[in-house]
């Protein structure tokens, strides 16, 4: 699971009495979650190649 994304809204009521989107905007909190163990790995395994291929370079 590397991404979970949640969205809210502001509503408010427009000067017609109807509720609206604010400014017909749409706020979103929290919308991405870093998973720190899947990025450390996947940096990990970069640097490992990186490494891998500098050596059968020389």
């Amino acid at each position: 699971m590397g991404w979970l994304a949640k969205a809210t809204t502001t509503k408010k009521e427009n000067c017609h009495g109807q509720e609206g989107i604010e400014g017909g905007r749409v706020e979103i909190k929290n919308a991405i979650e870093v998973n720190q163990e899947q990025i450390k790995g996947h940096l990990n395994e970069l640097v490992r190649q990186s490494v891998e291929e500098t050596l059968n370079g020389l």
